[in-house]
């Protein structure tokens, strides 16, 4: 089998998202749907790279194979390009309706078309179609607008009223009409609110299912200029905006992702280990520590160990022809579980990354070394009132007990990000220590600093050295 070179960042094709395990939820969610009554919205939730498209790609991928389903596929992403909410709503229901046209060619010569909702549909396809702009756009988008929403429920008549017609007629096989609109969490949040507020006058046609890919927390962070941040008190106003659109939510099972498999798989197609990949056990506890289950962190640090690979092939290359002695040996599977750990922190963690770089037996970290990093701007009882109490806590348990623990433990505290994790990010140290490196423990520093020499290409920032006094 070819090797490959990289990991395009693109959703994850069938084969490769059965990997992840998750098929029951996919086939249930296919057997909801062959079953449901409409209209009916679906909510496909997770954060950004979650697989959210993946998942909704494989329903519509399976659905396909039963004729009886009209689907149409709408990147809400490209439809609010350079435009504001109301003209991406009008490209979105044109779309609809000219995918919906195309079922059958009669019926787009027969359909009897209101004056009202045929000057709506006319604007609908300019603006679709790109023939207008600037402000011409924007005045017929506004026209849908007018009259308080009584064109906008014309439009969605319309629309009824051409789903209608489908379905009555003999020459269609289609019981239900399925509708993905995806990219809803790339689209700057306060408008992704806007254009989910406009879209659900249109998620109540009969015989219509949509189903969207959507970030709960893009939802939140678009309605704070209307409630607010979020707090316990008001919480449930955010939850209440995002049930009126949603009527069956499903959240991406990234907890039940079958990670190791797939990281395997993608290791091995790039030729970084054999067949037999690296061990199950250890991937999980190095990738949950660290970068976490999401697909689309899992492909860049693939990329980053495949770009890895080449310049060690190079590097190889050229010692051979130099003619001196040959580096070539096929590096041992505990250097290879190294460098894999080492960029999972290198992505995850920056810091404590750059902090190797600086003195790599972490296992000889103690407060002199942090006092030098945090300028012992956690003792501040006025910036940090609650250090001490905490420290405390932490030193009673097995993640914070060592000398080099409670130096990290300092080192992560004046970083709100590294403060949150810095359990996590114990729990990796100890791995290396323990597990990766257990029978090296003299060798630490010296096989971390090996490792670190070829992960620095895909460093994101430049590595600063401090001087110590």
């Amino acid at each position: 089998m070819k090797k490959k070179t990289g990991i395009i960042d693109e959703p994850i094709n069938d084969e490769s998202f059965d990997l992840l395990d998750i098929n029951l939820h996919t086939d249930s969610i296919i057997n909801f749907i062959k079953e449901t009554e409409t209209p009916m919205t679906i909510g496909i939730q997770g954060e950004w790279g979650s697989g959210k498209t993946s998942l909704i790609q494989s329903i519509k991928s399976e659905l396909n194979k039963d004729k009886v389903f009209r689907q149409i596929w709408i990147n809400s992403w490209e439809y609010s390009l350079l435009t504001n909410p109301e003209e991406s709503l009008i490209k979105i229901i044109n779309r609809i309706i000219q995918e919906l046209l195309q079922s059958d060619k009669k019926i787009s010569q027969h359909a009897k078309i209101s004056e009202v909702t045929k000057k709506i549909f006319e604007g609908a396809l300019r603006v679709g179609a790109g023939v207008v702009g600037g402000s011409n756009a924007a005045s017929a988008a506004q026209t849908l607008f007018d009259d308080s929403g009584q064109n906008i429920s014309a439009l969605r008549l319309q629309l009824n009223n051409l789903v209608e017609k489908i379905q009555n007629k003999n020459s269609n096989n289609y019981k239900k009409i399925i509708i993905y609109i995806d990219d809803l969490d790339r689209i700057e949040p306060k408008n992704a609110v806007i254009l989910l507020e406009l879209l659900k006058n249109i998620f109540n046609v009969r015989h219509c299912i949509f189903i969207l890919a959507i970030d709960y927390q893009v939802v939140v962070k678009g309605l704070e200029h209307k409630f607010g941040k979020p707090t316990i008190d008001n919480e449930w106003e955010f939850r209440a905006f995002f049930d009126k659109i949603i009527q069956l939510p499903f959240m991406m099972p990234m907890s039940q992702y079958n990670i190791a498999k797939y990281v395997n798989k993608l290791l091995i197609d790039i030729g970084f280990t054999d067949d037999g990949g690296l061990d199950d056990n250890a991937i999980k506890e190095i990738i949950l520590t660290t970068i976490g289950g999401n697909p689309r962190s899992i492909k860049r640090l693939v990329n980053s160990i495949s770009l890895i690979e080449i310049f060690s092939r190079k590097r190889n290359s050229l010692v051979a022809s130099d003619g001196t002695s040959s580096t070539t040996e096929t590096p041992d599977i505990q250097k290879k579980f190294l460098l894999f750990a080492l960029l999972c922190l290198q992505i995850a963690y920056p810091h404590i990354y750059e902090l190797l770089n600086q003195s790599p037996d972490f296992t000889k970290w103690d407060d002199k070394f942090a006092f030098f990093i945090t300028q012992k701007s956690e003792e501040s009882k006025l910036e940090y009132p609650e250090f001490h109490t905490q420290f405390q806590h932490a030193q009673e348990t097995e993640g914070f007990n060592e000398d080099w623990e409670k130096a990290l433990y300092r080192i992560c505290y004046i970083r709100t990000r590294l403060r949150n994790n810095s359990q996590n990010i114990s729990r990796f140290l100890n791995y290396i220590k323990n597990d990766v490196l257990k029978d090296q423990s003299e060798r630490i520093g010296e096989r971390i600093r090996d490792a670190l020499s070829q992960t620095s290409v895909t460093n994101v920032t430049r590595v600063k050295q401090r001087k110590r006094n």
